[in-house]
């Protein structure tokens, strides 16, 4: 039911000037960070990007193409939520170098009990669309809201059976919450300290 993980690498990188999952943190590239994170608990991994041949034969991994362009990370959603196997899907950027596996058992557990079609975590400046999880019924409602032009999670999420973590809840998980850093500009690599998995 849990079994994918769908990473998100579609992003034009316009801050960083070039491709951020290639851009090195300590060594390794951020997306060789991503999915050995997500790989030790998730079986399935699909990375979703607008350039699947620069991923070809990558990490024994799927790689497929954003079916729609040009309307940003819930396309990666969709055309994950489209080719995933398992029930719910966990959805994660590439530039995302950390990851909370106690919290991620919190949104399945969660789940489990409840039968939420998405467990995602609000924060006081908003929702946060990335480490969550996503039931594939949603790719139909994506599409809905994709050929409507409304391209944002707020609206896909409003008037769906979501549980909304507040923020106070996930930060006993980690109090800085730190799992949603992401890596946006040279300045970000310079200064992201630890990169290892947290939890």
């Amino acid at each position: 039911m849990f079994s994918t993980a769908i990473i998100n690498a579609g992003g034009k990188s316009s801050r960083m000037g070039v491709d951020k999952a290639f851009v090195k943190l300590n060594g390794r590239t951020l997306i060789d960070i991503v999915v050995d994170n997500v790989r030790k608990c998730f079986s399935d991994i699909i990375l979703v990007t607008n350039e699947p041949s620069k991923y070809h034969g990558y990490r024994n991994i799927s790689i497929i193409e954003d079916c729609v362009k040009g309307v940003g990370p819930i396309a990666g959603l969709y055309s994950g939520l489209k080719a995933a196997h398992s029930r719910y899907s966990f959805f994660i950027a590439c530039d995302m170098p950390l990851i909370n596996y106690h919290y991620i058992d919190y949104m399945k557990s969660q789940i489990t009990a409840h039968g939420y079609e998405a467990v995602v975590t609000r924060r006081r400046k908003g929702i946060e669309p990335f480490h969550g999880f996503y039931s594939k019924v949603l790719d139909a409602e994506i599409d809905s809201k994709i050929k409507k032009g409304l391209y944002s999670f707020h609206s896909l999420l409003q008037n769906q059976n979501v549980l909304f973590v507040p923020e106070e809840t996930a930060s006993r998980f980690d109090e800085k919450l730190s799992f949603f850093a992401n890596i946006n500009t040279k300045e970000d690599i310079k200064s992201f300290h630890p990169f290892n998995s947290s939890g």
